[in-house]
């Protein structure tokens, strides 16, 4: 039987306590460990405390004990929340989309127009060229994407 109505809730604080302030920088000494308990109004002897960190280990939770002076008890991993993981896959998808992005610099072109005295619109990437400069400026660039494809698909485009 518990000695208090806290006692039922010490593993639930040690696991916060790990969770929310401790890593390999904030190493939780014994003493930290213990008095936060007793905070919350728990009482606590060492031993029991080694039975209840070997407890959260054995369920899952990566505690590592770091020896040494200065030495203590600290959090290595932790799970990430929902909201993180989806962040992180729509940054992995975004980045697949947008594939490798070119500084936009002189001579870093990819089409050249020319107006005056013929027209003709070039893909500097691919050779591709079309001489209906209006259709292009129209938005007809079906041509340029066919041939841009082909050439990736070959490895002809350098990166």
């Amino acid at each position: 039987m518990p000695r208090s109505e806290n006692q039922k809730l010490k593993l639930l604080y040690l696991k916060e306590l790990f969770e929310t302030q401790s890593d390999e920088q904030h190493i939780l000494s014994m003493q930290d460990i213990v008095s936060y308990l007793a905070a919350r109004g728990i009482r606590a002897e060492r031993k029991s405390v080694y039975g209840d960190i070997s407890c959260l280990q054995e369920f899952g939770m990566d505690i590592v004990l770091q020896k040494g002076p200065g030495g203590g008890y600290f959090l290595a991993s932790r799970p990430f929340e929902l909201a993180e993981l989806k962040l992180q896959q729509h940054a992995e998808k975004i980045s697949d989309l947008k594939g490798v992005q070119m500084k936009i610099e002189w001579g870093s072109q990819i089409r050249s127009y020319v107006f005056m005295p013929y027209t003709l619109a070039k893909d500097t990437r691919t050779g591709y060229e079309m001489g209906n400069i209006q259709a292009v400026m129209d938005g007809d660039i079906d041509g340029f994407i066919n041939a841009y494809l082909t050439a990736a698909a070959n490895g002809e485009i350098k990166k």
